[in-house]
């Protein structure tokens, strides 16, 4: 459903509506793809998320493992710190565009604790404020 939200403006502002009758004020968490985009343009809330965990392609869309497999903490760490400035480098090494507001480690990895652990130790070393993005 996330990576049809992130191509979706239909579908996104769809979402987006139906959660403002639900809960007025709750944002959407996805990609800054055409649906989070169309989202924003509207004036509904959302928050542009992007996976520190995941490889990206040249058109910054995500390179989803069918089975995740262990990561190299200090790796992911260093592409979290990338998107918090706004750009990561794709699996081509081309350094492209990723508008962040909330970086997503995925719990399903065999190595998972560790990740979020060496992600979130980078990040504030780095200077950066750990929250959630829903309570800023």
């Amino acid at each position: 459903l996330y990576g049809h939200i992130a191509r979706s403006p239909e579908l996104a502002l769809a979402l987006s509506r139906e959660l403002q009758n639900i809960q007025p004020g709750l944002a959407l968490l996805t990609s800054p793809f055409a649906g989070g985009k169309a989202v924003r343009a509207a004036g509904l809330p959302v928050i542009f998320d992007a996976p520190a965990d995941l490889d990206f392609e040249e058109d910054g869309t995500h390179v989803i493992e069918p089975i995740p497999q262990a990561k190299d903490p200090d790796m992911v760490a260093d592409r979290a710190v990338q998107l918090a400035t706004g750009k990561v480098t794709s699996v081509t090494g081309v350094i492209i565009d990723m508008p962040t507001e909330s970086i997503c480690v995925h719990g399903d990895r065999p190595n998972a604790p560790e990740v979020a652990k060496a992600v979130h130790e980078r990040l504030i070393a780095e200077g950066y404020v750990i929250s959630s993005a829903f309570t800023r």
